[in-house]
């Protein structure tokens, strides 16, 4: 049997995703980066009020498969051609992983196919992993066959499917293998795996001698020793201290015994396996510690914080906030200036979800005031976001000289913090500072009337401009109000051979903050000029879509009568999605009270499929 290679999907490109889908895509992506460690259900985001408030969110996209899919394939499976049978079994995997229904009625001509004496090995292989991805267990038998008879490439696909569904014949199978000495060493490690997966009594003394023989490979031993753990939960104590005073390899093998192991003494020995030089160790015993008991680590807990390895402080991180303590607090505040952007953000949203318990708040508050008068950056940006996400005003003073920060992303947060927290005192202070950030915009922009060269020194100003617009809105700061007017007017097309459009009240987010902000400080009592400046604005053609759609939100906002008729203009439930229609109907349902539209999920028929009906 040949080895067949696996090509990944090429990635899709990417088109132009507009200023709200870039926004989105943003967020996508901070989601991401968490991936590697324990994530939130709902991370604090640094987005922008007019896009969040409300939040309109697109109707659901449900994937749906072109009819007559399957009896292709199937017809595919039947022909003679090998390229044809690879494909079709390859797309019926794929399709099932996606969710298609009804893929199991392929299993009983895959089966048939599998049988084929003159099956091509590529197509043998194809045919393999897709029984298993459709979780074909009658197949179990011809795919062990299969797995013993073929190559090693069949092996590996198929022996951890018959582990996971404990295929009763492979056991003794797994078992010889363990002291054959012509086992090749793929083989045996499946074998290892194998028994583990089954937790197979029977193999605790064969594996137990692979894991003390130092003569035998680190990988053998190694997984031997995950496979014992789950065999053998107790009664290894002694082996595992043993192997704990030699060599790297052995000090793994006894980390990865203890893994499920109970039994009095076991803490001290994860203890000192816990600050072993191999980081490795140190993890495994670490996440030993914290299903036994996260207060056990106290002893060592301030080297752990030091440790120059990432997975061991994100480790100490998590059990630290599993201790829920004002000491944890202490410590995981001194973490907002970790030197991995993941373990900060984590520490972050840990004090984030632990100041729900009211005997921390106090201990939250004092390790988030100590990182947002520190100076380092690290530290200070969490600290910033921390303090608006907690709600401790009396940051504000502090927040507002941060506004100066030299570090630009500092300032836009430091915003973003002062909307969130929405003190009426800061309101004199924010309307100076974007005042003077017209001014300097303005004059930038005849400077560049000159000529090149252009140079914008701080790409994140209009992002803190509009933070700090639509904290006025939160804070319903109706002085502010010839402040946001000088935003509304549309302003001229950009020349586009001329210099960069730079002034703060001609640019897509502050336009629109400011547009949002206006709405929101007279919702409470609506005024005629205000209604008209912002009806005015959602009847321009000429205005982009997301800033039309601010203002139908606006007019919702303002319970805007005499401006039903100009929204149902825009509104259309019959009509295609779209985020303008969407804000017209929320705007519709706050004005007359009944309920709103409800979005239609969309439905998208996928249409790469190598082969798929005609139309």
């Amino acid at each position: 049997m040949s080895f067949c290679k696996w090509y990944p999907p090429a990635a899709a490109g990417m088109a132009d995703l507009g200023w709200r889908g870039r926004h989105i895509m943003s967020r996508s992506i901070t989601f991401l980066m968490l991936l590697w460690i324990p994530t939130w259900a709902s991370a604090v985001e640094v987005h922008f009020a007019h896009l969040e408030d409300p939040r309109l969110d697109p109707p659901t996209v449900i994937q749906v498969f072109p009819e007559r899919l399957k009896p292709l394939w199937l017809q595919a499976l039947a022909t003679d051609e090998a390229d044809l049978q690879r494909e079709a079994a390859r797309a019926i995997a794929r399709a099932h992983r996606q969710g298609m229904k009804g893929l199991e009625e392929t299993v009983p001509s895959l089966r048939t196919l599998l049988d084929s004496p003159k099956l091509h090995p590529v197509v043998c292989r194809e045919v393999a992993r897709t029984l298993i991805v459709l979780d074909a267990r009658d197949a179990a038998q011809q795919l062990m066959q299969l797995a013993l008879q073929g190559g090693l490439d069949l092996a590996l696909e198929i022996e951890p499917a018959l582990a996971r569904w404990d295929h009763q014949p492979m056991r003794q199978v797994w078992l010889d293998r363990l002291t054959a000495p012509d086992t090749s060493h793929a083989r045996r490690i499946l074998a290892i795996d194998g028994l583990g997966e089954i937790r197979q009594q029977g193999a605790g003394e064969p594996l137990r001698q692979i894991v003390l023989d130092s003569l035998r490979s680190a990988d053998q031993r190694l997984h031997a020793a995950s496979a014992l753990a789950r065999i053998k939960t107790d009664g290894s104590l002694e082996d595992a201290d043993r192997l704990a005073q030699g060599t790297r390899i052995d000090r793994l093998a006894a980390a990865r015994l203890l893994a499920e192991h109970q039994g009095a003494d076991l803490q001290t020995l994860l203890l000192r396996l816990a600050v072993d030089t191999e980081p490795a160790v140190g993890a495994i015993a670490l996440e030993r510690l914290m299903q036994l008991d996260p207060f056990s680590i106290e002893p060592i807990v301030d080297r752990l914080v030091s440790s120059p390895d990432a997975r061991i402080r994100q480790l100490t991180a998590q059990m630290l906030f599993q201790q829920g303590s004002p000491e944890g607090v202490r410590r995981l505040g001194g973490m907002l200036a970790d030197v991995n952007p993941n373990l900060r953000l984590w520490a972050r949203e840990s004090l984030i979800q632990l100041d729900r318990q009211p005997q921390l708040a106090a201990a939250i508050r004092q390790a988030a005031m100590k990182a947002l008068h520190g100076d380092h950056p690290l530290a200070l940006h969490q600290a910033i976001i921390l303090v608006g996400a907690i709600d401790h005003e009396p940051a504000a003073e502090r927040l507002l000289k941060l506004l100066d920060a030299k570090d630009p992303p500092l300032r836009v947060v430091a915003a973003w913090s002062l909307r969130k927290l929405a003190v009426p005192a800061t309101a004199e202070a924010i309307q100076k500072k974007i005042r003077q950030a017209i001014q300097v915009t303005n004059a930038l922009a005849k400077q560049y009337q000159r000529g090149p060269p252009y140079d914008v020194s701080d790409h994140t100003l209009p992002a803190q401009v509009a933070h700090l617009l639509e904290a006025l809105g939160e804070i319903q700061d109706r002085s502010a109000r010839l402040l946001f007017a000088e935003f509304l007017p549309r302003p001229p097309e950009p020349d586009p051979f001329g210099p960069p459009v730079v002034q703060v009240v001609r640019l897509p987010q502050p336009r629109a903050a400011a547009l949002w902000a206006l709405a929101a400080c007279y919702a409470d009592q609506p005024d005629p000029q205000v209604v008209e400046a912002v009806s005015h604005l959602f009847s321009d053609a000429l205005e982009e879509e997301d800033l039309r759609a601010v203002a139908a939100i606006g007019l919702g906002r303002l319970k805007s009568k005499s401006s039903l008729s100009l929204l149902r203009s825009k509104f259309h439930p019959d009509d295609r999605y779209s985020h303008l229609g969407h804000a017209c109907s929320w705007a519709l349902q706050q004005i007359t009270g009944k309920d709103p539209h409800v979005w239609k999920p969309r439905l998208i028929a996928r249409q790469d499929w190598f082969l798929q009906p005609l139309p």
